[in-house]
């Protein structure tokens, strides 16, 4: 990624209100008005998130259109701000303060926890928000390890969340973003994370009607081609994710992205670490995890290739899948899952280059196809 786009799409993604990324707007000086320094320091960050500069690289290019479009929102706000006198104040949304959404509060900043999302092995995840009026995206998803026996576990998260965003990567688009942490009154760890909006995971997909039978390959293909990607990016730093099921696959139809989540489960470096495997998944664990050998790419890989088979309507089991999968397809996924750690493939970005040249040799160039959740 290109460095100047890296630092801005930094600060704009991790921002939760206009000031975090244009500051208290106070010169020095005296001789210019807070609406001027805002408009200085928009336009610094705007040519460097303008999309049209990285049209030869595809990446950069999304990464930057996704950074502009929130970087103009924090703008309005903050003109907004700026004329009402407010701009820099810290002023609450007392509509939130209901029995159901609790306040509570972390060094950085206060929030509301509502009811639960979501129940995992470990956590469990609440609905949240940033407790500041000008939040104009405050939803957050708060997780709350259920016992502190696996605080540990969040930490890890955490750690491990903190070395890919520090990579130099496109693929962070499809990591979750960890803005805070805290703990309970119980001392149990919580992690706060950006809420990822308009996403389902993959058994949410499946229960929908539009796809009990499941989803058409071509849909399938590209939330691989986007798994692929975002689990190549962390083997080449040396961090295996350990747990890839079908709830760890958020999928946002609107513009295919795919984020892979709960990466408490992960390990760094293994054959230097000697981090092991944390967790058998049923169906969807390579089988050396059971076997408990060492954590390595090609167990991910296997793990991948189950969710994918169970996405387009297979058989995790026994592999099968319908008669609408093309059988070169069906014969590429299957390898994907061979039995064998040794025969499987071991380098995500092989696979990642190999699907692009299968798909076009199965269906021609690439076209955008929407994707809905919604029945």
């Amino acid at each position: 990624m290109d460095s100047d786009l890296e630092r801005a799409y930094n600060l704009v993604m991790d921002a939760v209100r206009a000031e975090d990324i244009f500051g208290e707007l106070i010169d020095p000086k005296g001789t210019s008005e807070p609406g001027v320094i805002l408009q200085s320091v928009y336009d610094k960050l705007h040519q460097a998130v303008n999309p049209d500069l990285y049209k030869f690289s595809p990446d950069d290019k999304e990464l930057a259109t996704e950074a502009s479009l929130r970087l103009d929102k924090f703008f309005e706000r903050a003109k907004e701000r700026v004329t009402e006198g407010i701009y820099g104040l810290q002023r609450q949304r007392p509509s939130l303060k209901t029995p159901t959404h609790l306040a509570f509060k972390t060094v950085k900043r206060e929030y509301y926890i509502g009811e639960p999302i979501a129940e995992g092995t470990i956590s469990t995840v609440y609905d949240g928000e940033c407790a500041l009026r000008d939040e104009f995206a405050g939803r957050v998803a708060i997780k709350i390890v259920d016992k502190t026996a696996d605080n540990e576990l969040a930490l890890r998260e955490a750690r491990i969340l903190k070395l890919l965003h520090a990579g130099n990567g496109p693929q962070r688009k499809h990591l979750p973003v960890l803005l805070d942490r805290f703990q309970t009154s119980d001392s149990q760890v919580g992690l706060i994370f950006r809420y990822i909006e308009q996403s389902q995971d993959m058994y949410a997909i499946r229960e929908n009607p539009l796809y009990r039978n499941g989803v058409d390959r071509k849909h399938m293909v590209w939330m691989l081609n986007r798994t692929l990607s975002a689990i190549g990016y962390a083997h080449s730093l040396g961090i295996v994710h350990g747990n890839i099921e079908p709830s760890h696959l958020m999928v946002r139809g609107e513009d295919h992205n795919v984020f892979l989540i709960d990466w408490s489960w992960a390990a760094v470096s293994p054959v230097k670490t000697s981090d092991q495997f944390k967790i058998y998944t049923e169906h969807f664990s390579a089988p050396e995890v059971k076997q408990k050998k060492l954590p390595h790419p090609a167990s991910d890989i296997y793990s991948i290739g189950k969710c994918m088979i169970y996405v387009v309507g297979g058989n995790v089991e026994t592999n099968e899948m319908p008669d609408s999968v093309e059988p070169k397809l069906q014969r590429y996924l299957k390898y994907l899952v061979t039995d064998s750690m040794v025969q499987r493939p071991h380098n995500a970005w092989d696979e990642w280059r190999f699907l692009d040249k299968l798909v076009r040799e199965l269906w021609g160039d690439k076209h955008f196809i929407p994707f809905s959740t919604k029945c």
